[in-house]
């Protein structure tokens, strides 16, 4: 027997990392989102961003979390002073 699902009560979770090198993990979730919707016009889609701690994390938790970036000054293991980003 073969069950027909309806298309109006189908849920598509799409949690993609990033591409290295070609696409950040937001993009990456647009791009499948715009697949899914030829493919299933009618379902929920819900886009999920992941990161794996490399590249690209601090980004996609400050889009996530509504954050935003702020320049720090800091040092470094030999004292010498450095600029760099922080999460407010």
């Amino acid at each position: 027997m073969h069950r027909i699902v309806d298309a109006n009560a189908m849920k598509i979770v799409l949690a993609p990392n990033a591409f290295k090198d070609c696409l950040d993990a937001a993009a990456v979730c647009r791009a499948m989102e715009a697949g899914a919707r030829v493919a299933a016009p009618a379902a929920e889609i819900v886009s999920v961003p992941l990161a794996d701690g490399g590249d690209g994390t601090m980004e996609l938790l400050v889009n996530q979390l509504q954050g935003a970036l702020i320049h720090v000054e800091a040092h470094d293991a030999l004292r010498r002073s450095v600029c760099t980003l922080q999460n407010s």
